[in-house]
């Protein structure tokens, strides 16, 4: 995709700005982007049961990448961002109202079928998923998400996400 294409320009425009900031002002060397932490690096520092998945946005699509120590994905979710921060802020009122079950279940599994369905082939049970958000996405409890159509209204026999996965968040 012409993403791929623009992040690797960008990372020769940085790698192009650090060498003249290096020439032209010495200085300022501080302001240099000095990480050369490679996606390999990452890989193995993780364990097996560990996921790291980044959410970002770009022109309103959702771009997700999947991190294990043996593999990585990149999905773009297309013209979908604006109606996920959308659902995510439904979903945080729905949440502090314990009169919405039946709502919040439908707003839970609509979340987590825009935003952890289109990875969840790569997620096992019980694995620790380390989840990296950008602001918009960063007051989501993604274990409140459900992965099955839920009806009732027994709200804590309900099979959220909570009690499949170990979520961790980092900023």
């Amino acid at each position: 995709r012409d993403y791929l294409d623009q992040v690797k320009t960008l990372k020769i425009n940085l790698e192009d700005l650090n060498k003249k900031i290096t020439k032209v002002f010495p200085d300022l060397n501080f302001l240099l982007n000095k990480s050369n932490t490679s996606l390999n690096d990452i890989k193995a520092l993780m364990s097996e049961d560990e996921k790291i998945i980044i959410y970002t946005s770009y022109k309103n699509n959702l771009i997700i990448l999947l991190i294990s120590k043996d593999d990585h994905e990149i999905k773009i979710i297309d013209n979908s961002y604006n109606s996920i921060v959308d659902d995510v802020n439904k979903l945080r009122d729905l949440l502090q109202d314990p009169y919405s079950q039946s709502t919040s279940y439908s707003v839970a599994k609509s979340l987590y079928d825009k935003i952890l369905y289109p990875i969840e082939h790569k997620l096992n049970k019980k694995d620790k998923i380390i989840i990296i958000n950008d602001v918009e996405l960063s007051s989501l409890p993604f274990s409140s998400l459900v992965d099955i159509e839920i009806s009732g209204s027994n709200f804590s026999k309900q099979e959220w996400l909570l009690k499949k996965y170990n979520f961790a968040y980092l900023p």
